[in-house]
């Protein structure tokens, strides 16, 4: 592979060839089809191509390889490495980067534009001090199986291909994202994800992707371990992410997707909310109850721990069951036999059962005002638990 310290200069050196070679083609054409329109020749198959299309392969390029170079135009990389390098003020158009490593290289106000960015590997090491930037507009690109790892990203992608493409342990500070191709794409081990889906019509996204919506530490530092985030920013954003993801995994009628992401969305906006307040207590009753309406398992679980904490209430509450009295009290719990004992609480549970589904054998009835106002109560639960669980079942079975 060839090092190119100084590859601006190589650059137009190339660029300067290549218009004489387009200005020499440019003069052959014209002559060509003066022939063309005698008829000395039969038709404009000896017409030359133009030399427009600039290609380096296997090279090796660091600094500023474009210095102040605006625009750029149909140039294309085939397994290069640029090392340490600094794109600023650019607009790429029509260009191709393929098999490509971006190892160390910032880049500030750049714009690609029609570009092919294919296998790409855009990384920060250790050895290098300072975290890089991918500060870019991607309109029209594909950067489909690419990588982006352990790079700060604020960035805007408008009808790119992201398909297959993954971002490692990112400081996604800003990205907003147009009508895309997210199949396949994913986000992982990243804490500081700030994503907007500003989408007119439809960002298009499979079971594959995937948005890593863990947040591991309690404080969590920049890649360069100076500066660090507020936990809570970074619980606001992820939520807000989530959110955005959810909606449209949910357009692309991907439901039980959708339903994921905005549990994890909802679980991480009740992270957010002041401890010990009111409000955080009314989520968390919604987070057990349900799972905001993503998880009858928690329903489920409920059921189970009301009616057996009911069951004691009338194992010292007092029931009739068929002519068979059991009224316990701590006294008469300590001189009564283990076996006695699990069979009266299974009379109990019996009971609770029945209370819960509201079925009411009528051979079984509580004794006392106490027991019979556990009753009433354990009747409306029931009622009420029944109905949210059926719910959550049928949400999830109908997607």
């Amino acid at each position: 592979m060839r090092t190119y310290d100084n590859f601006q200069r190589y650059y137009h050196q190339q660029m300067y060839e290549n218009q004489q070679c387009l200005t020499e083609t440019h003069k052959e054409n014209q002559k060509l089809k003066k022939k063309w329109d005698k008829g000395d020749i039969d038709g404009g198959d000896d017409l030359l191509s133009d030399c427009t299309w600039l290609e380096f392969e296997n090279i090796m390029v660091g600094a500023d390889p474009f210095g102040a170079c605006a625009n750029i135009e149909s140039i294309s990389f085939h397994g290069c490495t640029f090392d340490g390098c600094r794109f600023s003020n650019c607009i790429f158009t029509d260009c191709l980067f393929s098999d490509c490593y971006f190892i160390n290289t910032n880049f500030t106000m750049i714009t690609f534009e029609n570009c092919m960015m294919n296998n790409c590997d855009i990384s920060w090491t250790k050895l290098q001090q300072e975290l890089c930037t991918l500060g870019a507009n991607f309109i029209v690109c594909r950067l489909d199986n690419s990588r982006i790892a352990n790079i700060y990203i604020e960035t805007r992608f408008e009808g790119c291909n992201l398909a297959n493409a993954v971002w490692d342990h990112c400081v996604i500070i800003d990205c907003d994202v147009t009508e895309c191709e997210l199949d396949g794409f994913g986000i992982v081990n990243s804490e500081k994800v700030n994503i907007k889906f500003s989408d007119q019509k439809l960002s298009t996204v499979g079971e594959r992707t995937f948005i890593d919506y863990r947040i591991k530490k309690r404080r969590v530092r920049t890649l360069d371990e100076r500066g660090r985030y507020d936990y809570l920013e970074l619980l606001r954003d992820k939520a807000a992410t989530l959110h955005g993801v959810a909606s449209v995994f949910e357009k692309n009628g991907l439901a039980n997707h959708a339903g994921e992401y905005y549990y994890q969305a909802k679980y991480l906006e009740y992270k957010t909310l002041p401890q010990w307040s009111a409000e955080k207590f009314a989520d968390w009753i919604k987070w057990a109850l349900c799972g905001y309406g993503e998880r009858p398992s928690h329903t489920f679980f409920i059921i189970v721990a009301s009616t057996l904490f009911f069951a004691v209430l009338y194992f010292f509450g007092g029931i009739d069951a068929n002519g068979y009295v059991i009224d316990y009290s701590i006294a008469k719990l300590g001189e009564a036999g283990i076996l006695q004992i699990m069979r009266d609480y299974g009379h109990c549970l019996f009971f609770s059962v029945t209370t819960f589904s509201t079925v009411g054998y009528g051979n079984y009835v509580p004794l006392g005002a106490y027991s019979s106002l556990c009753a009433a109560v354990h009747m409306l639960t029931g009622v009420g638990l029944c109905a949210l669980w059926t719910g959550c079942i049928f949400r999830k079975l109908s997607r």
